[in-house]
Order: C-alpha cells, then structure tokens, then sequence
C-alpha cells in the first residue's frame, strides 16, 4: 500500500494480524503531477508553490513510488 494509506489500520481493526514486510515500489500511472497555467504569451508555465495563478493544464506521467508492504492469514472457512 501506498504510504499514507489507512488500509493498514483499517484491516487491523477488523481483526486482521498485520506483519510487516520488506517495503517495495511500483510504477504508478498517474503517479507524477504538473500544473500549468496560460502566460501572457500563451504559452504554458509551470505554477510553483504557493503561485495564486490559476491552473489551466493537469499533467500526470507514470512514476515509481514506494509502496508498504504487509502480509497475513487468512481466515479458516468451513
């Protein structure tokens, strides 16, 4: 799971028993985001933090990224 994600929490709550594993990475598709906003020009800038321009192009690339990894049982069914 991603870092940040609650999942963890969430199934531990429901009983589950978590173990840690080793942490891993995964290639995202959208896992990369720019902002852009129309110059005077025309042409596109990138907004850097805390720009108040608006925004008027997304753009998101694929990107690896850290993922959390756990294991457990699963329960017995009869």
């Amino acid at each position: 799971m991603l870092p940040g994600s609650n999942l963890a929490n969430a199934l531990a709550d429901l009983g589950y028993d978590l173990r840690p594993e080793l942490d891993g990475e995964r290639i995202l598709p959208h896992a990369i985001v720019e902002k852009f906003a129309r110059n005077g020009d025309g042409s596109l800038g990138i907004l850097t933090e805390g720009s108040t321009n608006k925004v008027t192009t997304v753009v998101t690339h694929a990107g690896i990224v850290k993922t959390r990894r756990f294991s457990f049982d699963l329960p017995q069914g009869g």
